[in-house]
């Protein structure tokens, strides 16, 4: 079996989609997840998913308290805590305008 490469990963937006898929590669991978909603980012780092997608056991299982060189995840609000990552990948909301067109703001933002 060969070795996973010691990628680090961001996952921006914690959300429906995103904090899942930060648990899942937390599991093998050294992630951080980003969302601009500190109080999110509290209630996970304790061990809550404010839209209860993830178990806390589960959440908890794969969280660290530092952002370091260790397989798992760690979560902030803030944005440099995310530089020097090898991918990222963008969880946010595209809302749909009213004539059906995506909004495509919070990706610009």
């Amino acid at each position: 079996m060969s070795e996973i490469p010691p990628y680090k990963i961001a996952v921006i937006g914690l959300g429906y989609v995103g904090l899942p898929l930060a648990c899942l590669m937390a599991e093998k991978y050294k992630v951080t997840g980003f969302d601009i909603n500190p109080k999110r980012v509290a209630h996970i780092c304790a061990g809550q998913d404010p839209n209860l997608e993830v178990e806390s056991g589960a959440l908890l299982s794969v969280l660290k308290k530092e952002n370091n060189s260790q397989i798992g995840l760690f979560c902030s609000a803030k944005a440099f805590d995310i530089k020097g990552v090898v991918i990222y990948i963008v969880c946010v909301r595209t809302p749909v305008g009213g004539h059906n067109e995506q909004d495509g703001s919070l990706l610009r933002s």
